[in-house]
């Protein structure tokens, strides 16, 4: 299982209106969550941590990342 991290830019703004920005190919959760934390901490908007295998979907969207949240 690897683990992603979906987010807004500190304006609040994903690549477009449904899909957010994603930082990707995290095979530890808890390197994934220290990111997620730095992310935050930095002002980033949204900030969410999800898995995925290899059926990931090409365009992932908030509906995606909620279902799969950690």
């Amino acid at each position: 299982m690897e683990y992603a991290i979906a987010y807004n830019d500190k304006s609040g703004n994903g690549f477009n209106k449904t899909e957010p920005w994603i930082l990707d190919d995290f095979d530890n959760r808890k390197k994934c969550i220290k990111k997620a934390n730095e992310l935050i901490r930095s002002g980033y908007k949204n900030v969410t941590v999800f898995n995925y295998d290899e059926s990931v979907p090409e365009c992932i969207d908030w509906d995606y990342v909620k279902q799969h949240q950690n």
